[in-house]
């Protein structure tokens, strides 16, 4: 397989593009996405933390301390409130009308 870097601009996310070519009868897996380190707005996080909801939803359980220590929320409500539904608790994090992030520090 042969991975050839994009030497033109960023896409207009931000991210790098590569041209991913298989050599004859080779198979190609996707590319690995790490979202681990990426700041993300409210919006984005919605849609990550609904995500590992659906397809993980002990990670919601087990990261429920750092994600309030993260987003400055209660520990006691959102255990509440992941207790009853995970949509609930989500809203916990990022109540309505919260300030966004600023992104720019």
């Amino acid at each position: 397989m042969t991975v050839n870097p994009s030497s033109g601009p960023a896409t207009s996310n931000g991210t790098a593009t590569a041209t991913v070519v298989a050599d004859a009868g080779v198979r190609v897996r996707p590319p690995v996405v790490d979202a681990c380190s990426l700041v993300y707005d409210d919006a984005g996080w919605r849609v990550y933390l609904n995500r590992l909801g659906e397809n993980a939803p002990e990670y919601l359980d087990v990261f429920s301390a750092s994600f309030c220590r993260y987003f400055g929320a209660s520990h006691t409500a959102y255990r509440d409130a992941l207790a009853l539904r995970r949509q609930d608790a989500v809203d916990v994090l990022l109540p309505p009308g919260r300030p966004p992030f600023d992104l720019a520090a």
